[in-house]
């Protein structure tokens, strides 16, 4: 159950990513320190070093340490989630249920449907970084949306670019993300274009980024805002996308009064989305499906 929260949206919204932004950064001396020896890709802890090609392995003079960490990554990925071999089997919360010839049909034919969704998409290209993140950070987060084209697409995040917050029983609910995109893929993802003429809807975009696009600087840098938290209008009982469990908001950083309308704060509702701080099991994982 989500906590009702009090005040305007924006600015509590705000105020939490940055407590969150503020106790995750006592962690950042010893990320910054692991990852110089074992994995010097995998920082990032300012928006503007997206795409940086300048050698950052200096401080690597032996390198033992990249090949334990590339061997631990691997290893779990073989061990656990293979590609090459059936490493999941759905089942329902009901021991019962699952020995009804229907039910066990119904579950083998979901399994093996989502096996080739996995096999497709970019799944098994994300796990190994994740794993390799928990194994020398103790700490990995990956997204996992909806596509298109792929039907799902996961997005693995480096270490540093983000924030995590946990509930009461210990368990990830809150994940705030900052970070650098281009014009053009503001407008792809917030404009709901259609090709790149007039069907744009430019009611979710700041005026910046509209006179940006007009002007033809599709690949100008604008910081982006993404915070997702448990929804405090959730309703399992209603169906509804805006009762959905989780709430998913992005605004433009630096962004404020008239520049940013109402409608800049973007706010999707969400049914799941993250792997965050995962554990996985040892054996093949039985994942339940719940009667909803």
């Amino acid at each position: 159950m989500a906590l009702p929260y009090k005040g305007a949206k924006r600015p509590r919204l705000q105020k939490l990513a940055q407590t969150l932004w503020t106790e995750r950064s006592t962690f950042d001396s010893h990320w910054r320190e692991l990852g110089d020896f074992f994995k010097p890709r995998r920082l990032r802890f300012m928006i503007t070093d997206r795409n940086r090609g300048d050698k950052r392995n200096q401080k690597i003079i032996d390198s033992s340490g990249l090949f334990a960490a590339r061997t631990l990554q691997s290893g779990l990925h073989a061990g656990l989630t293979s590609p090459a071999r059936p490493w999941f089997i759905l089942s329902t919360p009901d021991p019962s249920l699952n020995r009804r010839p229907a039910v066990k049909a119904w579950l083998h034919e979901v399994t093996e449907r989502m096996r080739s969704v996995f096999q497709k998409s970019n799944l098994y290209n994300s796990l190994p970084i994740i794993y390799g993140d928990m194994g020398t950070f103790a700490t990995g987060a990956m997204a996992l949306r909806e596509d298109p084209k792929d039907l799902l697409r996961t997005y693995t995040y480096p270490i540093g670019s983000y924030a995590i917050g946990v509930n009461a029983r210990g368990l990830v609910t809150t994940f705030y993300r900052e970070f650098e995109t281009t014009v053009r893929q503001v407008v792809e993802d917030f404009g709901l274009t259609v090709g790149y003429g007039s069907d744009i809807d430019w009611s979710h975009i700041s005026a910046r980024v509209q006179k940006h696009w007009d002007d033809g600087n599709y690949e100008t840098p604008i910081e982006v805002c993404w915070l997702v938290l448990p929804n405090e209008d959730a309703d399992a009982s209603r169906l509804e996308s805006k009762y959905l469990p989780w709430s998913s908001f992005y605004w433009e950083k630096g962004v404020q009064g008239i520049e940013a309308p109402a409608s800049t704060l973007i706010s999707r509702k969400i049914k799941n989305s993250f792997l965050m701080r995962v554990a996985v099991p040892t054996r093949r994982r039985r994942v339940g499906i719940s009667g909803t």
